[in-house]
């Protein structure tokens, strides 16, 4: 590959769970590991909570490689009217 690692960051998302207006949980949780290589990006997603396997991605833009986990954590009011999700994501730099 010939490329120089430039950087490393661990994306982590962030969830607190709601229930009729009170916080009953707040999980984190790391979602992929980012690896600058100078103008491109290896990402290494587990995607979606419950797999078992990792995506390997390469590309420009970090954002566009990560799965993004916020669908998941959506509200349903038809499934269950009191529990509301907040999510949020952020990268730490290692």
């Amino acid at each position: 590959m010939g490329k120089v690692v430039t950087g490393v960051s661990v994306l982590v998302n962030d969830v607190n769970v709601y229930g009729k207006g009170v916080l009953v949980a707040s999980l984190s949780y790391p979602q992929a590991v980012v690896v600058g290589l100078g103008d491109e990006y290896l990402v290494l997603d587990k995607e979606t909570s419950f797999s078992e396997m990792i995506a390997v991605k390469l590309g420009a833009d970090p954002f566009a490689l990560v799965y993004d986990a916020s669908a998941d954590w959506e509200d349903d009011a038809d499934e269950d009217p009191t529990t509301h999700y907040e999510f949020n994501s952020r990268f730490i730099v290692l």
